[in-house]
């Protein structure tokens, strides 16, 4: 456990963002996950910058900031400042801002307002932005699948030569991850790997990984790891 700007945070070993971040709510490791696990992103960076509203500038070190916070009074702090929880960039290129939010989460009338004008602002300066809205039941699937993936994520090793043959032979005939792992020879306890080699696709944002899920042959493709909703946030 941490401090960041004097809040609470836990700590989580990010691959994307090269090393460990801070993170203020079980609401954004979730998102640090997903973005981990994304195969479009390539960059992850918590609490990228803040932006000063009413001037739009983007003060992105904490000499910045102290200096700006030094000319106005405390109070205004929270009125025209706006710190994103994640920047993230795509490998297209695209650079996103996420926010972090959940159900039980409902900030009042300013604040949506102060994000509205922060999103404008930094819709002009090239970025995308979406609020991710983050299920607040931790046992939900896609918090537990995120959580259990994300651990497996720096295992070393390539896709079995094995586990490619039997998977791709029976392709046809893949029913529930229970199927495929007797195929692969593998415990349940293993089943995130094929996953993460693209070996096996599921519905990971809704249903957890058990034995009785549905999965099917994926044959390299990652897309079932896609999980942020970038797309529709940018229609």
């Amino acid at each position: 456990m941490g401090k960041v700007g004097g809040r609470g945070s836990l700590l989580y070993s990010s691959v994307k963002a090269g090393g460990i971040i801070a993170i203020e709510s079980p609401a954004e490791a979730t998102i640090a996950q997903l973005a981990d696990l994304d195969p479009r992103v390539i960059k992850l960076r918590a609490q990228p910058f803040t932006i000063d509203i009413p001037t739009n500038r983007l003060l992105r070190t904490r000499e910045e900031l102290k200096s700006a916070r030094s000319a106005r009074k405390k109070p205004e702090v929270s009125a025209r400042e706006y710190t994103p929880d994640f920047e993230i960039e795509l490998g297209s290129g695209a650079p996103w801002v996420l926010e972090s939010k959940t159900s039980q989460h409902v900030p009042g009338d300013s604040y949506w307002e102060k994000l509205g004008d922060a999103a404008e602002l930094l819709r002009g300066r090239g970025y995308q932005f979406a609020v991710i809205k983050v299920p607040a039941e931790m046992d939900h699937p896609l918090v537990t699948n995120a959580a259990l993936l994300t651990s497996f994520r720096r295992l070393p090793g390539g896709v079995s030569a094995h586990w490619l043959a039997q998977l791709e032979h029976h392709a046809q005939g893949l029913g529930t991850l229970v199927d495929a792992l007797q195929l692969c020879d593998l415990s349940l306890r293993e089943a995130p790997l094929l996953f993460l080699m693209g070996l096996l696709s599921a519905d990971l944002g809704n249903v957890p990984i058990r034995a009785d899920m549905q999965v099917s042959y994926a044959g390299g493709d990652l897309s079932a790891l896609e999980l942020l909703p970038l797309q529709e946030a940018s229609a």
